[in-house]
């Protein structure tokens, strides 16, 4: 389900976004739109994880399974969700428009070329590749070691709120 999910939204939502703000004439929005965006995504899992860590306190199957159900109910509530957006109608620049293709080779020297004259866009390059492996070993290669150490799983869902929270900031 999660990877259907990301196929899904993987560049969609960010187009979705902007078409909507640029029917509004508010496209210039686009970046702190995206920001709260990706902050609000952010904040849900940290949140999944807080809640995860105290209903699954006992680490019982039972308690895996109450977060199974909860995850398809909230995907189920997702899926509702995004059954009521409506794609805004195209501008009239985006009608009279001809779109040629473009090959993923051409997309990616392109935004290589925006990250290499773009400092502050470098910085924002840099935190993710320094934090992104950190968050995926605290919450999927350190877990087994949080329950050999006894450590209540509470605290590690803790842990990866606390985490979210400090990336969003």
């Amino acid at each position: 389900i999660g990877g259907i999910s990301h196929a899904f939204q993987s560049g969609s939502d960010e187009a979705l976004i902007y078409d909507e703000l640029k029917s509004q004439g508010r496209e210039s929005l686009m970046q702190k739109i995206m920001g709260r965006y990706l902050a609000s995504m952010t904040f849900g899992f940290g949140l999944a994880a807080l809640v995860g860590g105290f209903l699954a306190v006992n680490q019982h199957m039972e308690e895996f399974y109450l977060l199974y159900k909860l995850t398809i109910v909230f995907q189920l509530i997702g899926l509702a969700i995004f059954m009521t957006v409506r794609e805004p109608l195209p501008t009239k620049e985006g009608k009279d428009k001809e779109h040629e293709p473009d090959t993923t080779l051409r997309h990616f020297s392109g935004a290589l070329k925006h990250l290499l004259s773009h400092k502050k866009l470098r910085h924002i390059f840099l935190l993710v590749l320094f934090t992104q492996p950190f968050s995926f070993v605290l919450i999927y290669l350190f877990q087994p070691y949080f329950v050999l150490a006894q450590v209540p799983a509470a605290w590690y869902g803790i842990a990866v709120f606390l985490a979210s929270m400090l990336s969003i900031g």
